[in-house]
């Protein structure tokens, strides 16, 4: 936000001001990309600021289309409480209780909505576990390219680089299998297969409806996804601990 007319105190920073102005201003999104984070204004005077109703945003992956959108999932109905804090001296945090009401046009338990969250909230994290992960691995990636430039040429290196790039194409076959680096736009899914990321992010958006019931076809498809993350978690665990280690042992 611009800054205050020059008779008023500089505004006191909130908690809920994530990024600063110049990362604001920096900020770039892409086709499938994130959208910028919900911030509270801090101009002098009377502000307003409408929560979304939405839990945190999933982490993307730089410049990756993803069809499903990274935004975070609806909150169930139930009592949750806001708190705004301050750095302000002598203003402590300031809480109210909101009470977030179901649909009364849809027949639903409280067990059917927590059934819902239940299943959202593990899409979520396997879905930014996912992310992380690549994103991890990506930055790996990009040191081990550093390396091998950097030692390509020197004589009696052969054998280091070519465990770089071994473990380069290992990190490669492993990102392939969940995340569709193809796809650009949303007519892009039908060219190309979408990848386990994809397969969340879609699950998610079929169960994040005002109907709270997830059909047990959709927890037994989120059983399958898990089950996929867990083989494809431990690769990247064997991808860490073996030819990345090997280089990293062999290049000191």
């Amino acid at each position: 936000p611009p800054p205050p007319p020059p008779h008023h105190p500089a505004p006191p920073r909130r908690s809920s001001d994530l990024l600063n102005s110049a990362e604001v201003k920096n900020f770039k999104t892409w086709a499938g990309g994130p959208s910028p984070e919900q911030r509270l204004p801090a101009r002098p005077g009377l502000n307003r600021f409408a929560w979304n109703l939405r839990t945190e945003p999933i982490p993307a992956v730089q410049n990756v289309f993803v069809m499903g959108g990274l935004g975070g999932t609806r909150v169930v109905p139930g009592v949750y409480t806001l708190r705004l804090s301050t750095d302000q001296e002598g203003l402590g945090p300031v809480e109210v209780q909101a009470t977030v009401l179901s649909d009364p046009r849809i027949n639903a338990t409280k067990e059917d909505y927590q059934q819902q969250r239940a299943a959202l909230k593990r899409i979520a994290e396997l879905a930014r576990d996912v992310h992380l992960s690549v994103n991890r691995l990506r930055q790996v990636k990009s040191q081990l390219a550093a390396r091998l430039r950097l030692i390509k040429e020197i004589k009696g290196t052969e054998s280091l680089v070519s465990t770089g790039q071994a473990a380069m194409k290992e990190i490669a076959r492993w990102e392939a299998q969940l995340i569709q680096s193809k796809q650009e736009t949303f007519q892009d899914v039908i060219n190309f297969p979408n990848r386990l990321n994809a397969e969340l992010l879609t699950l998610a958006s079929s169960l994040d409806t005002n109907d709270p019931r997830p059909t047990k076809s959709s927890i037994e498809r989120l059983d399958e996804l898990a089950s996929q993350w867990t083989t494809l978690k431990k690769e990247y665990r064997s991808i860490v601990d073996g030819s990345i280690r090997q280089f990293n042992d062999n290049y000191q």
